[in-house]
């Protein structure tokens, strides 16, 4: 059980039901979700009393999936769209369609938000877009994020902590774009420390403890080549520094490539192949 509130939970606070209100969620359909036009179709998932549901337009088809019927009920009373009584992770595919939108607030609980966006990775169109309240726990491991963006483009931005009463827990709304992009946006370093974490542990460390003012990668660059004899090709070079996975991220790549392009340590011998200047190797 995640720690949420004061020590005195409510039932819907235990069951991590934390009703969005009515502004709010005018207010993220109206800035994240404006796009949405006529012959567009979304779905709310875990929807509770419909506050998304309610604020869509009009215009825009919109479905319901709530796991709770009497639930269900208000959502399908006040918004007056489709509400599907059942688990959002249950339901099958062909029965909520293919859509442009997933709009929503899942129960706080990691697989369960895990398995949220696995299904909309299923029923999202190419270009379509997946937004939700989340804990910002949820976002702020890197190897977690990795794992996310090979589905999703992601960006997350901060929201009030006293959205919701008692709450104790920092909030973002993400959203997660279906595109080959796979881009980060408000993701400051993570990427580079999923790269740091996968290359050989001696040169994570050294990256880690380096106070170089040619650059943190200066010190791996030289000792790499010096253990190739001096000179190598840039394959090699990136295979002695990550020997155990690729990575898909080139930045990494990038760092050895402009420590390699200093002339006055290392010298390009051939295409792609670089030696330590002499005069290094003699100190």
């Amino acid at each position: 059980m995640i720690d949420l509130c004061e020590p005195k939970l409510t039932q819907q606070q235990a069951l991590h039901q934390w009703f969005t209100p009515a502004w709010a969620a005018e207010g993220i359909i109206e800035r994240e979700f404006s796009w949405l036009r006529r012959g567009h179709r979304m779905v709310e998932p875990s929807c509770g009393d419909g506050a998304f549901l309610c604020a869509i337009p009009g215009e825009v088809e919109a479905l319901g999936v709530e796991i709770d019927p009497a639930m269900a009920s208000k959502a399908r009373a006040s918004s007056g769209r489709h509400v599907i009584v059942g688990d959002f992770l249950q339901v099958p595919a062909a029965d909520l369609g293919q859509v442009q939108a997933i709009i929503g607030n899942p129960p706080f609980q990691a697989d369960l938000i895990a398995g949220f966006l696995d299904k909309s990775a299923q029923i999202l169109e190419d270009g379509g877009r997946a937004g939700f309240i989340l804990p910002a726990y949820i976002l702020q491991t890197s190897s977690k994020v990795e794992k996310m963006s090979e589905k999703f483009s992601i960006s997350q931005q901060m929201l009030p902590r006293n959205l919701f009463p008692n709450a104790r827990l920092p909030l973002v709304f993400a959203t997660f774009t279906k595109d080959r992009a796979r881009s980060l946006h408000g993701f400051l370093l993570y990427r580079e420390a999923q790269e740091i974490r996968a290359i050989d542990k001696r040169w994570r460390t050294l990256i880690d403890q380096a106070r170089e003012t040619a650059g943190a990668w200066y010190l791996v660059v030289l000792e790499v080549l010096a253990s190739l004899g001096g000179e190598a090709d840039l394959e090699s070079i990136y295979s002695a520094i990550q020997p155990r996975r690729p990575t898909d991220n080139a930045h990494w790549k990038q760092q050895v490539r402009k420590i390699l392009q200093n002339q006055s340590r290392f010298r390009r011998t051939a295409p792609a192949r670089y030696a330590v200047e002499h005069k290094l190797v003699a100190a």
